[in-house]
Parts: structure tokens; C-alpha cells; sequence
């Protein structure tokens, strides 16, 4: 069976709270670069992304990339779970 690819998008906010997706981007198995893009009225608030065959938990390359891009939140998806991390208690 082939492996998954990783695939990702920007988390963001609007003024009411609501949180929606920017564009989804594909990777490989292994990394996704996932552009920082919102929908017009939000803003960039975190980085979604899935973990294909690994663990719901952001590796050190997720965490510095979230720091770099200013993520407030990294929320990865295992096969199983998901979950959502503040980037500033990593």
C-alpha cells in the first residue's frame, strides 16, 4: 500500500472568532509546505497539517517553521487523533 502524502493550511482567524482554512497544499510523505494565505477579513492565526502514519505531536522542523511564519497554534493530525499545540509553549 502506498504512503500518504502530508498535506496542509494556514488556520485563520476573523474578528468574530471564527476559524477557517486557507488553500490546502500537498506534499509527500514526509513534509508539506503549506502557503500562509486567508481568506480576505481573517488573519493568519496557525499552521494545520497532517502526520500520515506518524503521531499527533509537531516535530522540532514543524515547531520552528511555526515560529518563523509567527503561528499562534500548530494542530497536527495522526491517523487516529488530532490535536492543537499554542507555538509559544513549545
Amino acid at each position: 500500500m502506498p504512503k500518504k502524502n502530508e498535506i496542509g493550511a494556514a488556520i485563520c482567524r476573523y474578528e468574530n472568532g471564527k476559524l477557517v482554512y486557507g488553500p490546502f497544499s500537498e506534499g509527500t510523505h514526509t513534509r508539506v509546505d503549506v502557503k500562509i494565505a486567508c481568506p480576505k477579513g481573517s488573519r493568519f492565526h496557525g499552521i494545520f497539517h497532517t502526520h500520515p502514519g506518524g503521531v499527533a505531536y509537531p516535530s522540532d522542523v514543524d515547531v520552528a517553521s511555526g515560529k518563523r511564519v509567527g503561528a499562534k497554534v500548530l494542530c497536527i493530525n495522526s491517523d487516529t487523533e488530532r490535536r492543537c499545540f499554542n507555538v509559544d509553549r513549545l
